[in-house]
């Protein structure tokens, strides 16, 4: 098993995007004890859960701010742009198609 694949689907152009996590977030992540097993349980997916999970992240790491999947997914962004990413790079990241502005 490659425990560090990750499966996202682009709603928008409807296909399956592969990814591989790097070093880093598996550290953050910690990695699956099964198969089967998802850092985020996306059969019961709900936006209010998925916030949940990310404050938890964030308490834990002793972070006094309230954050939610938009503001932390932007903030990945920026601070991809910040350390030298290139827009592809970005927008890849991001599930966009393209980096033309709608």
């Amino acid at each position: 098993m490659n425990k560090c694949r990750l499966i996202t689907h682009r709603k928008k152009a409807g296909e399956l995007i592969n990814d591989c996590l790097n070093t880093t977030a598996l550290s953050i992540l910690g990695t699956p004890q099964r198969k089967d097993e998802f850092v985020f349980d996306v059969q019961n997916f709900s936006i209010n859960r998925l916030n949940k999970t990310i404050n938890y992240w964030v308490q834990r790491e002793e972070i006094n701010k309230h954050i939610t999947f938009h503001c932390a997914k932007h903030t990945f962004a920026c601070l991809l742009l910040l350390y030298g990413a290139n827009l592809k790079t970005v927008a890849d990241a991001m599930g966009h198609s393209s980096t033309k502005a709608p």
